[in-house]
């Protein structure tokens, strides 16, 4: 999961910092914006897009390194059974 790394999310080995909160001013930028800005909601869609697939990319490489697990135990039961 992604955590707050000084002024932006850090996933994996990328920070993705949500950049257009960076220069906005008043009168567009006032207290609780996050939830109607379009751009915030772009930009945090697109940081949540990426956290996903690295999700995705992680469970795959857990399950191949099970697999690949069960079957080294399994080669190693079999040759001590000889």
């Amino acid at each position: 999961m992604g955590k707050w790394v000084g002024s932006g999310f850090l996933y994996g080995n990328t920070q993705k910092i949500i950049r257009c909160c960076k220069d906005c001013k008043p009168p567009k930028r006032r207290p609780a914006c996050h939830d109607s800005c379009p751009d915030y909601l772009a930009e945090k869609n697109k940081m949540q897009e990426i956290k996903n697939a690295e999700n995705v990319d992680k469970q795959i490489k857990d399950y191949h390194s099970e697999m690949i697990d069960k079957r080294l135990k399994r080669l190693e039961n079999s040759m001590k059974n000889r």
